[in-house]
């Protein structure tokens, strides 16, 4: 093995002895400083899997569960610094342990689980319009395909499954009787839901799922159950589905100014900017003459100039979308390619500018991490959340316009930090993310709470 698989396999497994050569802070051998480190690594990622996994805790026991969590750490070691996809494996690891096989349940409560976890982190989307289905003629209605939310999840079992999560999470649900139970989560709002699915739902859904139309989709449903009603099925599913006249001249360039600001490496950089559909000539224009007067130059000297990006694999990643932009039709508004005139080496970025770029671009998608802003239309403020919260990102978000009106959006986008006509908060505030841009807050008092301990006394003295 290399140094680096034996210092991952010691950390895991605390039966082996510390790596040699490696060393504590003193020059010294790190054993019992490795040891604790050992430990802590092992505590962390139990308690993710005590967090990403309650039913399958409460059904174990938290002392039989722990048990089960340090068997599958060790053989199943986080493949990502990410902590919220750790687990995605549980389901089958602990369908695998003998001990737990008079169980047989467990496993797909543990998909569930996972399932309302991935709901919670997924990317919103905008529901189709019922207009628009309304309009489809009745005899073209069942060849449609329907692409189901991002957040939805099926999960299929054989058990009482909406049950058995029911009666472990909801006082005074009833005892899970004896039957098979389909599963559907969805996200109506910020916090996914269970929903049990009537009879043959399950297959009409993994049917949509796997690309059929609907009218196959409904054969399956009623092939599974002749008891199959789409209108109850319908009743289910029916949960899934800067500002207008901002003076932008004066509120865009304290936004703008956190795209390039360390050079647009920033993780609250304000990099998508969704503007109404009246004034996106307007915002092109602003941005480009905010970019257009920011030179680029030497770190090292004195000057009002942004510096190259940290290395060559992300100077090659944001060229990539720079192009990729272009390739998919986006208006080149300023910048573009290549690197500032007078400049043919290092990392330097042009702050670039696009405009008309549509949500389904790979530019409106990935994080691009440099001096690049996207300029995307909406026409009314309900299409303006939905774009925005359309990622599977939450850390930041940024309004410019009249603060009372940003103040009625503010608390519908899904967001840690969402910041009025400027882009980052005061020091000190607590800070953090929803979705994959992480749970958990630092700063203020939230922040110190993650290092406290709560302790509850019952029966002391007024």
């Amino acid at each position: 093995m290399t140094g680096q698989e034996t210092f991952r396999a010691a950390l895991l497994d605390p039966a082996q002895a510390v790596p040699d050569g490696l060393l504590d802070g003193h020059g010294g051998p790190a054993g019992r400083r490795f040891a604790v480190y050992r430990n802590n690594v092992a505590v962390a990622l139990t308690e993710a899997l005590e967090s990403g996994f309650p039913t399958v805790r409460k059904l174990l026991g938290p002392q039989n569960f722990r048990g089960v969590a340090g068997l599958y750490l060790r053989a199943h070691p986080p493949a990502s610094p990410v902590m919220m996809l750790y687990g995605g494996t549980f389901p089958a690891f602990i369908a695998g342990i003998p001990q737990l096989a008079h169980l047989g349940y467990l496993p797909d409560v543990a998909r569930l689980d996972l399932a309302l976890r991935e709901a919670y982190h997924a990317a919103d989307a905008q529901p189709v319009a019922p207009e628009l289905l309304a309009a489809i003629p009745e005899g073209a209605l069942e060849g449609i395909r329907l692409t189901l939310a991002p957040a939805l999840r099926l999960v299929r079992s054989r058990w009482p499954l909406h049950a058995i999560h029911r009666f472990n999470h909801e006082p005074g649900a009833p005892k899970p009787a004896p039957r098979a139970e389909d599963v559907l989560v969805t996200r109506p709002g910020f916090d996914p839901l269970p929903r049990l699915l009537p009879p043959g739902g399950g297959a009409a859904l993994a049917a949509l799922g796997d690309g059929r139309t609907l009218g196959a989709a409904l054969e399956a449903g009623a092939a599974a159950d002749p008891a199959f009603d789409p209108a109850a099925l319908v009743e289910k599913a029916r949960a899934f589905a800067g500002l207008e006249g901002a003076d932008l001249a004066s509120v865009l360039p304290p936004t703008l100014q956190g795209v390039l600001a360390n050079s647009g490496q920033s993780c609250i950089a304000p990099t998508r900017l969704l503007v109404h559909d009246s004034q996106a000539e307007e915002a092109a224009q602003v941005a480009k003459a905010i970019f257009e007067s920011v030179p680029v130059g030497d770190p090292a000297e004195m000057g009002a100039h942004i510096g190259p990006v940290v290395n060559k694999a992300q100077f090659d990643k944001i060229q990539a979308l720079i192009q990729s932009a272009i390739d998919e039709g986006a208006t080149l508004v300023t910048g573009g390619p290549g690197r500032p005139d007078g400049r043919n080496a290092g990392y330097y970025v042009r702050p670039t500018v696009f405009a008309d770029v549509t949500p389904d671009m790979r530019i409106a998608r990935e994080e691009t991490f440099g001096p690049v802003a996207t300029i995307t239309r909406y026409t009314d403020r309900d299409e303006a959340v939905r774009l925005a919260n359309a990622t599977e990102y939450g850390l930041s978000a940024a309004i410019s316009g009249d603060p009372a009106e940003a103040a009625k959006v503010a608390p519908r986008l899904r967001a840690g930090l969402v910041t009025i006509n400027g882009w980052s908060g005061p020091v000190g505030t607590p800070f953090g993310g929803f979705k994959q841009s992480g749970n958990g807050r630092e700063g203020g008092k939230y922040g110190i709470a993650d290092f406290m301990e709560l302790k509850t006394i019952v029966g002391e003295p007024a």
